[in-house]
């Protein structure tokens, strides 16, 4: 029986699995050839494959960053993390929880879009293990006893993963051009937050994507180009502060420290650009097969996907969010650590994710002014919510990593509210 809840769990939480069943079903609806679902299937998971592969090739180089910050303000202090924090989590005692709620609230889910107005398949996988562990930890705060977490945390789940595309449809619509699908990633509050200050201070034909640049910058319109100048800005940054010594002794590098800084800026850039042609790839894919799926099995349904799925509609805001939240997060992350005395390390490659993102979706309601202020309150609330995180689930789980995405960090100050007014926690 562990064999078998193990081996759905690895389904369910397998991006690329899920995805190559969606479409194989959604095709086989459509009684399409066996050429054609064989293709499909196989090009929406190598899509998945090469989205993955240049995503990590910019975690590579935001690592890098983070190890910078550690080391030069010589602490660990708290490093808001996600993976690592999930990895700690499957060594704890409630480990075994966590393929219950995974699989329950997957289940509800799909309910919920057959038979409610909202019809949203969540579909990254990831995110669904992310919030079972987040819920699992802040329930455990209340005292529950583990039966009454899986009910509970399974219901929990399976509505969030039904609601948190919904709030931010309206504007993906108009970011993506009416595109049949939604955002599946658990920053939705925060985008959703950005889309309505931008709407209020800015003008959404100002956009970011019409920007002219002097001849002289010509290549920097290229979006993979910017991208890796932009690294190599950051990088200068903060060569100019810590200095070369510092660099090249937490690299531990005994080769050209400029080359090094030029290759890595430049594998940035390639990192964003395959990242952008995988999700492309994927996207097609998936829209062409959820035609099946929506007729047949939940009628109207809509798949939410991981955030990278916007980039590609607001390259220029992406680049500019990136580099917006990164600053904007070091700076709030040594403000707020005055107050606190806890110093929560910046996490880059949320920047990255959580700001571009961010910066897409204000674009797209408020032009240049509307991505510059979405990616700086994203960078606040990158460097400020996971303290109340982990200030709030440190007495059940104390890890040197903690949860970062706005919604989690939301779920658990929200559970931490209600278990103080019934006298839980």
């Amino acid at each position: 029986m562990k064999e078998v809840l193990n081996l759905i769990i690895n389904i369910i939480t397998d991006a690329k699995v899920v995805m190559g069943i969606v479409v194989l079903i959604g095709m086989v609806l459509q009684k399409k050839s066996f050429n054609e679902t064989l293709t499909s299937t196989i090009k929406t998971i190598m899509g998945l494959i090469i989205m993955s592969a240049g995503s990590s090739l910019v975690t590579s180089v935001t690592s890098t960053l983070l190890l910078f910050f550690q080391k030069g303000m010589n602490t660990t202090g708290v490093v808001p993390l996600t993976n690592p924090y999930v990895a700690d989590a499957f060594e704890q005692d409630f480990a075994y929880l966590i393929g219950y709620i995974v699989l329950g609230s997957f289940l509800i889910n799909f309910v919920l879009a057959r038979f409610t107005r909202f019809k949203y398949i969540f579909l990254s996988g990831h995110h669904i293990l992310y919030i079972a562990i987040v819920l699992i930890v802040c329930l455990k705060t209340l005292k529950l006893n583990d039966i009454t977490i899986i009910l509970l945390g399974s219901v929990l789940a399976g509505i969030l993963l039904t609601l948190s595309p919904a709030i931010n449809q309206k504007q993906m619509r108009k970011i993506t051009g009416n595109a049949p699908f939604a955002i599946g990633q658990f920053g939705s509050v925060g985008y959703w937050l950005c889309t309505k200050i931008s709407s209020k201070i800015g003008d959404p034909e100002d956009s970011c994507e019409e920007v002219k640049l002097p001849k002289w910058l010509g290549f920097a319109s290229d979006t993979t180009l910017s991208a890796s100048l932009v690294m190599l800005i950051m990088y200068l940054i903060i060569l100019a502060v810590m200095g070369p010594d510092f660099i090249k002794n937490s690299l531990e590098l005994t080769d050209s420290l400029v080359l090094y800084l030029l290759i890595q800026s430049v594998t940035f850039g390639a990192g964003l650009w395959i990242m952008m042609n995988g999700v492309k790839m994927m996207v097609n894919e998936i829209i062409t097969a959820f035609e099946g799926i929506s007729k047949k099995l939940v009628p109207d349904s809509v798949p939410a996907l991981d955030c990278p799925t916007v980039f590609q509609y607001s390259p220029n805001a992406v680049v500019l969010g990136f580099m917006t939240a990164t600053i904007t997060c070091c700076a709030a992350s040594i403000v707020f650590s005055l107050f606190t005395n806890v110093l929560l390390v910046p996490c880059i490659s949320e920047c990255f994710y959580a700001g571009a993102t961010a910066a897409v979706f204000g674009n797209s309601a408020g032009g240049k002014k509307g991505a510059v202020v979405s990616s700086i309150l994203q960078g606040v609330l990158i460097a400020i919510l996971p303290y109340f995180y982990w200030q709030f689930t440190s007495g059940v789980f104390n890890s040197m990593y903690t949860m970062v995405s706005t919604d989690f960090c939301l779920v658990a100050i929200v559970i931490h509210i209600i278990g103080k007014l019934f006298g839980l926690v």
